[in-house]
């Protein structure tokens, strides 16, 4: 097929006007006439792709069998569709097929054909063919990566042979994600379908970045981020560059010391310069193109528990915090955050722009709260996703869903939260949208519905709560079937989920209606009933206040009953009993005292005011009218009392003033230092007078506090009385690390046998090794040394074969002309002059080996013919030896028998031989051939006879 095409426009430039009072330039399109210019045209940065559709069968519907394109058509679903699919096409460019459906059979409806690349392009060329001679006229329907679209039309045309097929190449300055071929409306508003394409070219530039990994391991035993980087996509150009951002904390880089700039992968490990201290940073990997992706960096040492908002990771975009009521061991917390792989979501979840996957090896154990905060507007579908490794962080357990509650908070607004979360070790928290609900519905607004989802397939049912996530017709179905807690038989609860599958969170005020305290409310205005507002129960107040009345109830909420009727303020007001509302110190409270006034309001004057009958009343200086021996006569003693009512407790028995007396708990009298109120100090002295001597100053328990000498008291194995060992710590606070070299002088090393000798053990750096000693290696040859201190110098390092035919002569013409070829072998040793002979065992097979272009007899015919003259025989004519003459290594064949007309192996017989061999010429040499097995290798050597064949046949 001839290629010929033409359009009527060599350049189209369009405009996409949008919304509003600006204008927006959607892209440039140039339009290319012929294969050549468009060619010419491409942009040496582009990579192009091509295909011809040859290599599929005819009918093949295609989806996304071709590498980075994914065919459908906006009219699937329409009754009489065909499918998008190779057609065998006597016109297509390159015979036999061509790219043809997404039209209507027998329907007035568009044809249209949709192309959507994975990686975006920025060019696009193919030919349009139809199956009757006219390509009919196509409109193209651009979407760019920038949310803009444009439309090109082409008008085909018609060559003089009424066959011809039309080009169109096009470049755009903004890469596109999607073209739809669409045909063109004819006059009457019919449409004529423009048949297929072929020869289709898709180039584009490298836009996707690399693609960033990475977990905490501990290979070569240094704890890290192990990561890795890749950019082996179609059009991909390689990692350029692996770096370390400036604004990095403590943090050091170590990359693959192999890693060439443009290898399409490679990996690299982050660790902290001062393991001691937090580190921070991010990686940052740049493809050829100047893409890149990065990978977030954390170290922090997780102080020993209780938590309460810990944050744990690299905090950008996403806020993951955690708490434990529990006492959680201290250690080091290694984390990194990378992308969102769509592939690990579980069904019925959508990826989310500010979601990353954060890995984290934590020292964090038991009943652990965690929440995640995403920033931007409330999103109530917003999910926590967290999964656990079984073996320490190789693999991962797949993502499950484990929020609990989801609720706006006033400074991040997007928070999920999961309670009681036991166990950690490495494991991976990330976030989700739930997207769609199994129910024909576009739940998530995209224009799809139930996409990702099996449809009707009642045997999905992953949370086990009896209910399918895409149930049949008539079941209801799971809205998540990752929470056995959530599904349509489910009560709902206060947490911000739609626990019932109804569609609406928290309906029904779950957990509402029960008597609770309004918190910062007093009085009645404290009683309050439960209710559930943004996923949370919260009390709300009942009663409000009022104006205060004098009623024995307070009003107004202020804490205060009857307030404002309580003049002197004395707290009884007039309706309460005050007597004098005018005086404070008269009330129903008040003590009587010797006034002549009715102080308490029972109606009486200076009621009992000697109680106890010792000649002094209240009103005379008594200060405890119920002991006779308190009153302002009596002598004081030390007793805690004021017993002469003087104001004054025990004056007299507190030598030092300290506030403190010696019947009072005062161990030392004389030293104002040393009272039951001082803190303990650590001196020997028992300071707090407990009748204990510097408690609190051996924290590990190991008998020695911090001023007896303990240089670390939180390690009882590390004191005075210790024993140094080699571990680069002072075990017997003697101010010196490892002195004494312990652990050292034992004997240590491989062998002492040839070069190789033992060695000792000495104290370095903190850990025993081994000085002094030599191990073995490989052997040298030459140097006389035992190298490998297997007892041996310059041993062995070749075996080889050798061997011989005796006699080299054989008379083809004399009876019992016979000849033997002996084998034999030989170790070559580092002395390349005497070699050292072996027995190779016995010889198992002889045969007479090619010598030139040589043919035989049908080995199946019943009798010996004469060969083609000019040719001599055939190579691998086999002699059997198990019943031949076998001479210690070497065999004895003989040929002096008649014939037996059997020529298809040398059994002896002269006569085959003869008719093998009658061409060949005098004195010709005939390669001959023995096998042989030496220590367990099977050898093969040739030698040559000659043959001599003076007389005739």
């Amino acid at each position: 097929m001839k290629r010929t095409g033409g359009v009527f426009f060599v350049l189209a430039i369009l405009y996409l006007m949008a919304s509003g009072p600006g204008v927006t330039l959607a892209a440039t399109l140039t339009v290319h006439e012929t294969e050549a210019d468009f060619a010419a045209a491409l942009d040496p940065a582009i990579i192009l792709r091509s295909e011809n559709f040859d290599g599929f069968a005819d009918g093949t519907i295609l989806t996304d069998q071709v590498g980075d394109v994914v065919f459908s058509s906006p009219n699937e679903g329409l009754p009489g569709f065909v499918a998008v699919q190779v057609l065998d096409l006597p016109r297509a460019v390159s015979e036999p097929n061509a790219l043809g459906g997404g039209l209507v059979e027998n329907g007035n409806v568009q044809q249209k054909i949709a192309l959507d690349l994975v990686p975006p392009a920025s060019a696009l060329a193919f030919y349009l063919v139809a199956q009757v001679p006219i390509a009919e006229d196509v409109t193209l329907e651009f979407d760019f990566v920038d949310g803009t679209s444009s439309t090109l039309p082409f008008a085909t045309v018609i060559g003089p042979d009424d066959d011809n097929v039309n080009f169109l190449g096009v470049t755009s300055d903004t890469a596109f994600a999607r073209v739809t071929l669409v045909s063109n409306d004819e006059s009457g508003g019919l449409f004529q379908n423009f048949g297929g394409c072929d020869e289709l070219q898709f180039g584009y530039f490298d836009v996707l970045p690399p693609i960033c990994q990475g977990q905490p391991g501990d290979s070569g035993g240094v704890l890290g981020i192990e990561g890795t980087a890749t950019d082996d996509r179609p059009g991909d150009t390689g990692i350029a560059s692996v770096e370390l951002s400036p604004d990095s904390m403590n943090l050091d880089l170590l990359l693959d010391p192999l890693f060439m700039p443009g290898d399409p992968a490679t990996s690299f490990k982050a660790i902290a310069i001062n393991p001691g201290l937090e580190a921070q940073g991010t990686v940052l990997v740049t493809d050829g193109a100047g893409n890149s992706c990065t990978l977030c960096i954390d170290f922090k040492i997780v102080s020993e528990g209780p938590l309460l908002e810990e944050d744990l990771c690299c905090q950008d975009p996403i806020f993951f915090t955690v708490s434990n009521p529990d006492i959680t061991p201290a250690g080091p917390m290694f984390c990194n955050s990378t992308q969102v792989d769509p592939l690990e979501l579980p069904p019925g979840y959508e990826l989310f722009d500010a979601c990353v996957v954060l890995t984290i090896d934590s020292p964090i154990s038991g009943v652990t709260e965690m929440t995640l905060e995403v920033p931007g507007d409330f999103e109530s579908r917003l999910r926590m996703l967290f999964a656990s490794s079984p073996d320490g962080g190789l693999t991962f357990d797949p993502f499950e869903d484990v929020t609990t509650e989801v609720a706006p908070i006033p400074t991040i607004p997007d928070p999920t939260r999961l309670k009681g979360k036991k166990g950690w070790s490495v494991v991976k928290v990330t976030c989700a949208i739930l997207a769609e609900v199994c129910n024909g519905v576009d739940d998530d607004g995209d224009g799809l519905i139930d996409e990702g989802l099996p449809v009707g397939d009642s045997s999905v049912d992953f949370d086990e709560d009896g209910f399918a996530l895409c149930p049949q017709v008539g079941e209801l179905g799971d809205c998540n079937d990752q929470l056995a807690t959530v599904n349509p038989a489910a009560s709902e609860v206060c947490n911000g989920l739609d626990d019932d599958c109804d569609g609406v969170a928290d309906d029904g005020d779950p957990g509402g209606g029960i008597a609770c305290d309004v918190a910062d409310q007093l009085g009645p205005c404290a009683a309050g009933i439960t209710e559930c507002n943004l996923s949370e129960l919260s009390c709300e107040q009942q009663v409000f206040p009022e104006t205060e009345v004098c009623d024995g109830v307070d009003n107004d909420c202020d804490g205060q009953i009857d307030d404002g009727f309580d003049v002197d303020g004395d707290g009884f007001t007039t309706c309460a009993g005050d007597c004098d509302d005018t005086d404070a110190t008269i009330n129903p409270a008040a003590a009587e005292v010797c006034d002549l006034v009715d102080n308490n309001c029972d109606g009486q004057v200076d009621e009992g005011f000697d109680v106890d009958n010792d000649n002094f009343t209240t009103c005379g200086g008594d200060c405890d009218d119920a002991d006779p021996v308190i009153n302002p006569g009596a002598a004081e003693i030390c007793d805690d009392l004021d017993n002469n009512c003087d104001g004054q407790v025990d004056e007299g028995f507190d030598a030092d003033t300290d506030g403190f007396t010696s019947c009072g708990g005062d161990c030392d009298d004389s030293d104002a230092a040393i009272n039951p109120g001082a803190s303990e100090v650590c001196d020997a002295v028992d300071n707090n007078c407990d009748g204990q001597v510097d408690e609190g100053f051996d924290v590990d328990g190991d008998g020695f506090t911090t001023c007896a000498g303990d240089c670390d008291d939180a390690d009882a194995a590390i004191n005075p009385a210790a024993a140094e060992v080699c571990d680069a710590v002072d075990n017997d606070c003697d101010g010196l690390v490892d002195d004494g070299n312990p652990g050292s002088g034992a004997p240590c090393g491989r062998s002492d046998v040839g070069v190789c000798q033992f060695g000792v053990t000495a104290c370095e750096g903190g850990s025993v090794v081994c000085v002094g000693n030599i191990d073995p290696v490989d052997e040298v040859c030459g140097d006389g040394l035992d190298n490998d201190c297997n007892g041996a110098a310059d041993e062995a390092v070749e075996v080889t074969a050798v061997c011989s035919v005796s006699p080299g002569l054989m008379n083809i013409e004399s009876e019992g002309s016979s000849f033997q070829v002996s084998l034999s072998s030989l170790i070559d040793t580092c002395d390349l002059t005497n070699p050292i002979p072996l027995d190779p065992g016995s010889a198992t097979t002889a045969y007479i080996s090619q010598a030139g272009a040589a043919t035989l007899p049908d080995p199946f015919a019943p009798s010996c013919p004469d060969p083609v003259d000019g040719f001599l025989f055939e190579p691998g004519i086999v002699e059997n030896l198990e019943d031949r003459k076998i001479t210690g290594n070497g065999v004895n064949l003989k040929f002096n028998m008649e014939s037996d007309g059997d020529c298809s192996t040398l059994d002896g017989n002269r006569q085959d031989l003869l008719a093998a061999l009658s061409d060949a010429l005098d004195d010709s040499q005939v390669p001959v051939c023995i096998t042989s097995s030496i220590d367990g290798v099977e050898f093969t050597c040739c030698s040559e006879v000659t043959v001599r064949n003076k007389g005739t046949r």
